[in-house]
């Protein structure tokens, strides 16, 4: 699963997580792989315009 996270007290999403199931990209034994992809202006601009407003760029 992908989902949006954001900044504690923050009304906008700066980045995404992927969770990644074992097995899927590592033995069982390593569990669950969390990858954390900051918001970047680059990714940003893939976002739907429509969706754009509630995502952040960290330190912008």
């Amino acid at each position: 699963p992908v989902a949006p996270v954001g900044e504690q007290g923050s009304e906008t999403f700066t980045g995404f997580q992927v969770m990644i199931a074992p097995y899927i990209a590592g033995p069982y034994v390593m569990g669950e792989f969390e990858i954390d992809i900051a918001m970047t202006r680059e990714l940003l601009a893939l976002v739907k315009p429509e969706y754009r407003e509630g995502f952040a760029v960290p330190g912008e």
